[in-house]
């Protein structure tokens, strides 16, 4: 969460009155309805407003806005113009208020194109060493593809937990196959609130969702 400096939020009673905005529906919106759940706090109590990324750097810079969960580029806009990073992660994790990047392959393409699928996860894992051995020079290429300066990027990186391909076979992420990991718990989790919201209509069996974890071509991608 990114909270306004002369706002003068230091803990989320602070919040009290204040506007938030995040876009609904989005993984964002998911931490922060979290955030006031675990912290005793109701949309009575904050107003959440409904921006997406770009409306809601506008109304930040009128100073419509208090605070925002928002991802970069937009989150690094509203730093650099007077807002200050409110620390929401480790408490909402251990809640359960888990959100992942994650490469998703449709099956049939994963079938027909199983060495493609390697190659895209060894990319990924290079990139993962180029930011792990030289983050300077993975700031520079993000700053460039992201349109912000290599100080923001490397900023945003350092906000990121980046889950190493082992770490990611591990039981608490994906498994192994026919091992399912606790990440199939986080999945469905994500998609109740999706259907409370009625961005979606149903929720998936746990099952579905352990399935829907092929780390196969993870395994082989570290061969």
């Amino acid at each position: 969460m990114t909270v306004r400096s002369a706002a003068n939020i230091k803990k989320p009673s602070d919040l009290i009155g204040k506007k938030v905005a995040t876009p609904f529906g989005s993984t964002s919106h998911f931490r922060l309805l979290g955030f006031l759940k675990t912290n005793g706090l109701t949309q009575q109590q904050v107003t959440v407003l409904d921006l997406r990324p770009d409306a809601l750097v506008a109304a930040w810079q009128r100073a419509d806005i208090d605070a925002a969960y928002v991802w970069a580029p937009a989150k690094s806009k509203i730093l650099a113009a007077g807002g200050e990073v409110f620390r929401t992660y480790d408490k909402l994790e251990a809640a359960g208020y888990v959100i992942a990047d994650l490469i998703v392959a449709r099956t049939a393409f994963s079938q027909q194109y199983p060495e493609t699928v390697v190659e895209i996860l060894k990319a990924e894992n290079r990139a993962l060493d180029v930011w792990t051995s030289t983050p300077d020079k993975a700031a520079d290429i993000i700053a460039k593809q992201a349109g912000v300066t290599p100080e923001v990027a490397k900023a945003d990186l350092l906000d990121y937990d980046f889950v190493t391909p082992k770490r990611q076979l591990e039981p608490k992420w994906l498994g192994t196959p026919g091992h399912p990991g606790r990440f199939a718990e986080v999945l469905q989790g994500t998609a109740k609130f999706l259907a409370e919201q009625k961005s979606i209509r149903s929720v998936p069996d746990l099952a579905v969702f352990q399935k829907g974890i092929n780390t196969a071509p993870l395994g082989q991608a570290l061969v």
